[in-house]
């Protein structure tokens, strides 16, 4: 199996993933992992563990922990399907040229995580500067927990109701929206005028969603306004904040992996680290 077969079968292998519906996302970082390491053999003969390991250790020294293990999963899977045709993976077959999964050592602390206080200022300055669709969108991020592209699932047939019923990664699950957050966006639906369809609309493509790169760009903006550091407003920093939230009102870690979506509590358990700064304030209010 060399260079130019890997080309053939990683078509097949993100059509066979896409039947597994897996979003578009999983399959985009799939096909970049895989792409990757084609794009790093450079000879025509077939492919050996060396190459596969090669390739471990250049983007161990290019990219962060969390990337490589994404990339050495995705190229595991890729290759084992390149060998068995399937992604069922048992001890008894189990492709030669997997790699061992790298290690990531435990952190008990996260930083870049937005504080209340910086929410706060960011829907502030949003709502002073006549962004109404980025106030409501930051609000929905912090009081629901959504991941970013959940957002699609805000239409005005959806908000009918205060609890919206989604299929996210073959969970069902629901997004349940507070009575007031829910009032604010029938409010600037009626407003707007939004008769159907997405209630967040594209800048240039009305029918179509806000893209999370308008989204993000805009978010970065208003953290310069309210002088918030910028590198903590990210994907999921709204997720965090919602997260630590919950368990400040006293949500246990399973009831907070059923709204988050999670099907572990051990991912749920990593957005309720909470930063060096949170930790340190919470110790001096410590008495005995």
């Amino acid at each position: 199996m060399n260079r130019n077969d890997l080309k053939k079968k990683l078509e097949r292998f993100i059509k066979e993933l896409k039947y597994e519906e897996k979003s578009s996302r999983t399959l985009s970082q799939y096909k970049h992992a895989c792409n990757l390491f084609i794009e790093s053999i450079d000879h025509e003969n077939d492919i050996t563990k060396d190459d596969v390991m090669d390739f471990k250790a250049k983007i161990i020294d290019e990219y962060k922990p969390s990337s490589v293990k994404n990339f050495i999963t995705s190229l595991n899977k890729f290759l084992h399907y390149c060998e068995f045709g399937t992604f069922d993976r048992t001890k008894d077959k189990k492709s030669d040229l997997e790699v061992k999964q790298v290690k990531i050592q435990h952190v008990s602390s996260i930083e870049n995580v937005l504080e209340p206080q910086e929410f706060k200022r960011l829907v502030r300055f949003a709502k002073k500067i006549g962004q109404k669709d980025m106030y409501l969108i930051m609000k929905i991020f912090a009081y629901t927990g959504i991941r970013e592209q959940e957002l699609k699932e805000f239409t005005v047939e959806n908000i009918k109701k205060s609890v919206i019923k989604i299929n996210s990664k073959g969970t069902l699950r629901e997004i349940v929206l507070r009575g007031d957050l829910h009032r604010e966006i029938k409010k600037y639906v009626k407003e707007e005028k939004i008769e159907s369809g997405y209630i967040f609309r594209g800048v240039r493509d009305e029918t179509k969603l806000i893209s999370a790169k308008t989204i993000w760009w805009r978010l970065k903006k208003l953290a310069g306004m309210a002088k918030i550091k910028k590198a903590k407003v990210h994907a999921h920093s709204f997720r965090h904040l919602f997260t630590l939230q919950c368990q400040e009102q006293g949500m246990t870690v399973e009831e907070i992996a059923d709204i988050l979506g999670h099907k572990s509590t051990e991912t749920t358990r990593i957005y309720l680290r909470s930063t060096t700064k949170m930790k340190k304030e919470k110790l001096e209010k410590l008495k005995y």
